[in-house]
């Protein structure tokens, strides 16, 4: 039996311009980059991005040390009547502050989660 997958990251409120709605969403770290003189300012490839689904397992931590776990458990969304997702027994208003305000976190894809098909 092969050992899980477990990626280190962030946990990101994913939108963009068009999109219907908000995405729960974990970011690799390896694929977030630091400003460089090229580029002024921190640069997130798209490679990294993980849409939250059903089964998938997320750690996430405090943002000063980056080490109190503050909730770990499997992803279970349900939807309210405007369909917008929230995660089963906690408070949508907590839910959003850690992924607007990028909590670091630790992610292993669930058995619904295909990264070949892990596009918006």
């Amino acid at each position: 039996m092969k050992d899980p997958v477990v990626l280190n990251g962030i946990c990101h409120m994913f939108f963009e311009q068009g999109l219907e709605s908000i995405y729960w969403s974990f970011w690799d770290s390896k694929y977030i980059f630091p400003p460089s003189l090229d580029w002024p300012h921190g640069r997130f490839d798209f490679k990294g991005l993980w849409t939250l689904k059903d089964g998938d397992h997320l750690t996430i931590f405090d943002r000063k040390t980056g080490k109190k776990v503050i909730w770990s458990g499997f992803v279970s969304l349900w939807f309210n009547k405007a369909g917008k997702a929230n995660q089963r027994g906690i408070r949508a208003k907590k839910w959003a502050r850690w992924f607007k305000k990028e909590y670091p976190a630790q992610f292993t894809p669930g058995p619904n989660q295909n990264k070949v098909t892990n596009e918006i």
